[in-house]
């Protein structure tokens, strides 16, 4: 794996930025807490290969700079896609860790802010965008493609993708590390945001929590504002999608940056989605 020159990658802004602490170091990019232009912000900084998997840093930031009125995510004080820089306004909150039967209001207030972001409306450019995610991932696993998980994978997107459903703004990656809350919800990590089938962030967010059917029920309630009952047998198809994708999302790490082969623990996932088949 590269050896990120922090220095040498934000020498632009070098007046401008202080770097108070290393918050994390992924397989994709490294994240500091600091100061930009005397604000409170976080810095991400990817690695040179992150431009190969599939997401468009430019379309993260037209999507946040879009729903900046929904505060629902970061506010963006500096970005150069280019060069693999985001500095967003720190956000003040704490990891969202969901007690079954406990927080009914936040699951209520959760179902709520999803639904303001499925309301905005696409940015033209970005029509498309989860499919577009998945045609990369299908390029980058070709070699893999004979393994019958990684097809059935695929498969399965292809059957439930297409059901005359409109396909709304989505965030695509609403896992628990994701979500913040104080007074309300902030979402983070917009990379693989764009259009997508309604229920896959439904999907998950109750896979991620770990949701019973009695919480689904109420964050649909909320959502959907109109008494529906959610389809379940739909649902658990998006929630399997969810945990092959991990699996496309995993393998694609390994084969940019094999340092972190333990850490994906591929096999765990892959005795899983056996089991579930």
């Amino acid at each position: 794996m590269e050896a990120l020159n922090l220095s040498k990658r934000i020498e632009s802004i070098s007046s401008e930025i202080e770097i108070i602490k290393k918050l994390k170091a992924g397989p994709v990019s490294e994240i500091y807490l600091c100061t930009f232009r005397n604000i409170k912000a976080v810095l991400r900084v990817d690695y040179s290969w992150a431009s190969f998997l599939p997401f468009d840093r430019n379309t993260e930031i037209t999507i946040l700079n879009k729903i900046e009125h929904l505060q629902l995510g970061p506010e963006i004080l500096y970005h150069e896609a280019s060069n693999g820089i985001l500095i967003w306004r720190y956000i003040v909150g704490t990891q969202f860790n969901f007690i079954s039967g406990s927080q009914t209001n936040l699951i209520k207030n959760l179902g709520v802010s999803l639904k303001s972001l499925h309301q905005s409306i696409l940015p033209d450019r970005d029509i498309g965008a989860f499919k577009n995610c998945i045609a990369t991932y299908e390029i980058l696993l070709q070699e893999d493609s004979k393994e019958t998980l990684i097809n059935e994978g695929f498969k399965l997107y292809k059957d439930i993708c297409e059901d005359g459903t409109d396909y709304v703004l989505s965030h695509n990656d609403l896992n628990k590390s994701n979500l913040l809350v104080d007074d309300r919800f902030y979402f983070l990590d917009w990379e693989y945001a764009g259009a997508n089938h309604p229920y896959f962030d439904v999907a998950t967010l109750c896979h991620s929590l770990s949701l019973s059917s009695e919480d689904t029920q109420l964050l649909w309630e909320a959502y959907s504002n109109d008494g529906s009952l959610i389809d379940i047998k739909k649902l658990d198809q998006w929630i399997l999608f969810t945990q092959y994708l991990d699996l496309f999302w995993r393998k694609s790490i390994v084969k940019f940056s094999p340092m972190y082969k333990d850490e994906m623990d591929i096999a765990s996932l892959e005795r899983k989605l056996f089991l579930l088949n």
